[in-house]
C-alpha cells in the first residue's frame, strides 16, 4: 500500500474504488487504475491510499504515481468526477471494531483467541485479547505483526494499537503473576 497526502481535500467523506469499472468517470481513479496490479483506491478527505495485489517497488512506483496524482488533481476537470458522491466517514471507533470483527477475529478464532476494542484514546486503539490469546507467549507478536498491521492497512490514520490485556489472568497463562510459568512447578 502507498498513501499520498494532498494539500486539500478531494471529497467530504470517503470514496472506496475496487476496480477499473468502478473508476470510470473519475479522472483520478482512472489514472491510478492504469498502473499495474492496482486493486483498490481509497480517497478520504485529503488522502489517497492505493493498494496493489502484488508487492511493488514503491520507491519507484510512488514517484510515478505521485506525478499522475498531482497532474490529475491540478487539471481542469474535477479529479473525482462530477457525479461521484462520497460516503460519510464512519466513526474511527466503529471502523476499528469492524476491522477487528471482519478481518482479525476470524484468524484469531482458529487458535481460540479473540480481540476486542476497549476504547480509543487520541487515535490509538486499546485492545484486550481473550481466549487463547490471553497469556499467550506470542501475544505481543500477534498484536504488532497481525492485529496492528491489519488495522493500519485498513485505517491509515490510526495512530497505534496498545494491548491492555491482563495476561497473568486466566487458567494457564504463559505470563504467570507469581513469577512462574505453567512449565515451572
Amino acid at each position: 500500500m502507498c498513501s499520498f497526502a494532498l494539500d486539500r481535500p478531494l471529497v467530504n467523506g470517503s470514496v472506496l474504488c475496487r476496480s477499473k469499472d468502478e473508476a470510470k468517470g473519475s479522472p483520478l481513479l482512472e489514472a491510478i487504475f492504469s498502473f499495474p496490479d492496482v486493486v483498490q483506491v481509497w480517497v478520504s478527505g485529503d488522502r489517497v491510499t492505493v493498494a496493489c495485489s502484488l508487492p511493488q517497488p514503491w520507491e519507484t512506483l510512488a514517484r510515478s504515481m505521485g506525478e499522475v496524482v498531482r497532474k490529475t488533481v491540478s487539471g481542469e476537470n474535477p479529479p473525482m468526477g462530477v457525479t461521484r458522491e462520497a460516503t460519510p466517514v464512519e466513526d474511527l471507533t466503529e471502523r476499528v471494531r469492524r476491522v477487528l470483527n471482519e478481518d482479525v477475529n476470524p484468524g484469531l478464532a482458529q487458535h481460540g483467541g479473540h480481540a476486542d476494542l476497549v476504547e480509543m484514546v487520541d487515535g490509538e486503539a486499546l485492545v484486550r485479547l481473550s481466549g487463547g490469546c490471553q497469556g499467550c507467549g506470542a501475544a505481543q507478536m500477534t498484536l504488532s505483526l497481525g492485529i496492528e498491521q491489519t488495522l493500519r492497512s485498513k485505517i491509515p490514520e490510526l495512530r497505534g494499537v496498545r494491548d491492555v490485556t491482563d495476561h497473568g489472568a486466566g487458567t494457564k497463562p504463559f505470563f504467570a503473576t507469581e513469577g512462574k510459568t505453567p512449565f515451572q512447578r
